[in-house]
């Protein structure tokens, strides 16, 4: 066994307490970095459900103008389109004041 002087003690202990220091520093950025990069991901996951949303709103004001648009319906005997004051009955049928004669506009 061989015997340390008192110096060599000194320098082998600095020696550990370095690399003890760079391991926790190693670990303590790691650390920061999974924060920042967890709060990046955050706010990239917001900005994205944002644009979802207004994605989907969009979609549904859409759907409602479309819904609401007046259509072009045509009797099926005669092909003249449905007035403006012709009343549709809820199962879709309705009577063409050209001809008279009863349609649906579901056909």
């Amino acid at each position: 066994m061989r015997s340390l002087s008192g110096n060599q003690l000194i320098q082998d202990h600095i020696i550990i307490e370095l690399f003890g220091l760079l391991f926790v520093v190693v670990f303590v950025f790691a650390a920061i970095n999974i924060f920042k990069t967890s709060r990046r991901i955050g706010s990239f996951q917001d900005r994205i459900f944002d644009q979802i949303e207004k994605e989907i709103d969009r979609t549904e004001q859409q759907e409602i103008s479309d819904h609401n648009r007046p259509r072009n319906y045509n009797c099926d005997q005669c092909g003249a389109a449905l007035g403006d004051n012709s009343e549709v009955s809820p199962s879709g049928d309705f009577k063409c004041t050209y001809c008279n004669k009863w349609s649906n506009i579901h056909s």
